[in-house]
């Protein structure tokens, strides 16, 4: 029987994409074996193009609901499939049904790690502490995401010729975490100026957003698709989100705007990346920890105090290579 490395992940788009550099170093400890990621098909086929895994095993299907109730049985053909785990890697809680599920199946070689740290350190390194205790691993060990060709059509029709282009996201994961969309739109105003097209990057959330009928929108696209758009703009501009963490592994230049949560554990990782703080107040951070302040009272004045200009500066800055 084929022996079998496996990854438990379930987390965001960015939570997956900051633990590339531990699902790295985890491959090369078991490198005989068949990579397999049991988690999110429409973020894990990223891993597949990054090489990191061999397959997906969706684990919101029904057949894994085994996974989570310790009081119910495993359907035979869920037993077999995992029979053949020899080493897995859980991103979950020490208190975790689905590790106890994995202790249960005598998986030889069991690490697992709580999603989220419960210091100041950056997410990545965090998850490097997994394979060394004793020295701080380098943050800059990740893995780059490249345009993959079954999406270039697909990719080509959206940007339909448009020539220098720089991408936007105005969304994120949380509310508090967004700029104001008013303030989207007047920094777009000023890098038309400088002589660049834009094209905006639409998730659920923004459904109801209206954007300027001169842009291009790509809206609800797969990640693959993303990827190629992002890889060929000039540059990208976005909240704390899991896009900025995907815009940054395509080693583009970023200008990432961050206001409750903590840059110093969040901010995506890459060469090309400046960040654009908010002067926080005695509430930071307050995300993604609950305890410090409601959506309610939350009127998100750390985000709306960020100026146009000096998102505009950081913007020429990061451009000034490309003029």
């Amino acid at each position: 029987m084929e022996n079998i490395s496996t990854v438990y992940h379930t987390g965001g788009l960015g939570d997956f994409i900051t633990a590339f550099p531990a699902i790295i170093e985890w491959n090369k400890r078991n490198k005989s074996c068949r990579k397999i990621l049991l988690g999110k098909p429409s973020y894990g086929i990223l891993g597949v193009h990054a090489g990191l895994f061999d397959e997906i095993w969706d684990v919101e299907s029904a057949a894994f609901s085994w996974l989570y109730n310790l009081n119910s049985p495993a359907h035979p053909s869920i037993k077999d499939m995992l029979s053949g785990i020899q080493s897995a890697l859980l991103f979950t809680s020490g208190d975790s049904p689905v590790l106890a599920r994995f202790r249960q199946l005598e998986v030889k070689k069991l690490l697992f790690q709580d999603p989220f740290p419960q210091m100041r350190i950056h997410i990545a390194d965090y998850h490097l502490s997994l394979f060394n205790k004793d020295s701080k691993p380098p943050l800059k060990s990740t893995a780059k995401l490249f345009p993959h060709p079954d999406f270039k059509n697909e990719a080509d029709k959206k940007l339909n010729g448009i020539g220098r282009f720089i991408t936007l996201h105005p969304g994120s994961g949380s509310e508090r975490k967004n700029w104001p969309a008013d303030e989207f739109f007047a920094l777009a105003d000023k890098l038309r100026e400088k002589g660049f097209r834009m094209v905006w990057i639409a998730g659920p959330a923004e459904t109801e957003m209206s954007f300027p009928s001169t842009d291009a929108v790509v809206q609800n696209a797969a990640l693959p698709l993303l990827v190629h758009i992002l890889s060929n703009g000039s540059l990208y501009i976005g909240n704390d989100s899991g896009i900025s963490h995907l815009a940054a592994a395509c080693g583009g230049r970023c200008v990432v705007l961050f206001g409750p949560s903590d840059a110093g554990v969040w901010r995506p990782v890459g060469e090309n990346i400046v960040i654009v703080k908010a002067r926080n107040g005695d509430c930071f951070p307050c995300h993604p920890s609950r305890d410090k302040i409601t959506p309610k009272v939350c009127k998100r004045s750390c985000m709306s105090d960020i100026s146009v200009e000096e998102v505009f500066d950081s913007c020429k800055k990061v451009l000034a290579p490309l003029q």
